[in-house]
């Protein structure tokens, strides 16, 4: 009766019965809504969806400075992390997926951990096929190329040109994709060469000449290839002119800008160490101790970019050649200084710590040359290397 405001059921009015209905109806949809507290699940929501936003642009900001210090290891870690973020699904971008391929391509390539490739094949499976862009299909192929070089049988670097010319047959209508490729199969071209096969050295050459000419986004790179396959042209086959052409090619190489594509920042150091192998070719031919020195300084400024710590398996290829040209030069001198043999033996020692007979057989085979001439000047001079 309270609820129908009335003082006995004789007063009750099928009117008043209707109207108690709908006021008990309406309040119990305002429990209702005051129950489910929604603004307060919104508030909630928005604080969350807030902090996830700060954690992917912390996340985000971590990469950036990473990237600054050429930490490529940090920098994948932090992308890698961000790929495999369900939070951040909505915010990844080709260029995220490009870059977090291309940063452990380095990271693991500079460390000498080829085995490791695997793993990034498997981030890129985890992802949409609508973020594989070409670039990072590219970085795929020559992470592909890269493992094969390091073993002694030529039939992974066979392999990868045929996967090289399929690419080129998919994506070789557009311009800069085209001279991505062409740049792939003249380094693989120029790695055959150097084991032997001339016609693919001077494929090699003829493609990297016909991309001098042009603009293009990856100019110490084309340099830097070019330059190796002269390099090789003379050293296996010893060509006429081949040495000479390299001279002009490196001597073309445009200095390092500010703002970099990372192929290019790795492009540089390698354009330095061949050209400190042009001056150990030159210093065969002259004997002379101002090429020995030059070369030694090349060498040098390389491994600012590649260091033990940062690089140690493009280090110790640096560490090969200065210890080699230093062989070079003591075999060869009036004057034999016992030290620079002393320096040469540890830096073949250290070339050797990081150029394994497991994780790069070709690569180590060459080493253990360069350590037996070394031995042996050592044994000629009696020196006590131990």
């Amino acid at each position: 009766m309270q609820a129908l405001g009335v003082s006995s059921f004789e007063e009750i009015t099928s009117e008043d019965i209707l109207s108690a209905l709908n006021r008990l109806a309406v309040e119990a949809k305002l429990g209702v809504i005051g129950s489910e507290r929604k603004y307060k699940n919104l508030a909630h929501a928005a604080k969350e969806a807030s902090a996830k936003a700060n954690r992917i642009a912390s996340r985000l900001s971590a990469v950036d400075e990473a990237l600054v210090v050429r930490d490529f290891a940090k920098a994948y870690e932090g992308l890698k992390v961000l790929i495999q973020d369900d939070d951040a699904v909505s915010s990844l971008t080709q260029q995220i997926v490009e870059d977090c391929i291309q940063c452990g391509y380095l990271h693991f390539s500079n460390q000498g951990r080829t085995h490791n490739f695997e793993e990034l094949s498997e981030v890129a499976n985890s992802v949409e096929s609508d973020l594989i862009a070409f670039p990072t299909v590219c970085f795929l192929a020559e992470m592909q190329q890269e493992h094969a070089t390091r073993q002694k049988s030529n039939l992974l670097l066979k392999n990868s040109l045929v996967h090289i010319n399929s690419l080129k047959d998919r994506y070789g209508n557009e311009s800069q994709q085209s001279i991505r490729l062409i740049l792939l199969e003249a380094l693989c071209l120029r790695r055959l060469g150097e084991r032997g096969d001339l016609s693919a050295l001077q494929q090699a050459e003829n493609l990297l000449l016909e991309l001098v000419e042009e603009e293009t986004d990856y100019p110490i790179e084309i340099v830097n290839t070019l330059a190796n396959a002269q390099l090789r042209l003379h050293t296996v086959f010893q060509e006429s002119g081949a040495l000479e052409r390299m001279a002009t090619t490196l001597e073309s190489c445009p200095d390092l800008p500010d703002d970099v594509e990372l192929s290019e920042l790795q492009a540089y150091p390698k354009f330095l160490n061949a050209y400190g192998n042009y001056y150990k070719q030159r210093l065969k031919l002259s004997q002379s101790s101002g090429e020995y020195a030059t070369a030694i300084e090349k060498y040098t400024q390389a491994e600012v970019f590649w260091t033990e710590k940062t690089a140690p398996y493009e280090w110790a290829m640096i560490q090969k050649n200065k210890a080699d040209v230093r062989e070079i030069y003591l075999n060869n001198s009036a004057y034999f200084d016992p030290s620079i043999l002393m320096i040469a033996h540890r830096e073949i020692e250290n070339s050797l710590k990081y150029r394994t007979e497991s994780n790069a057989p070709y690569q180590f085979e060459r080493s253990r040359i360069v350590k037996s001439r070394i031995l042996e000047l050592a044994r000629k001079n009696d020196i006590n290397l131990s």
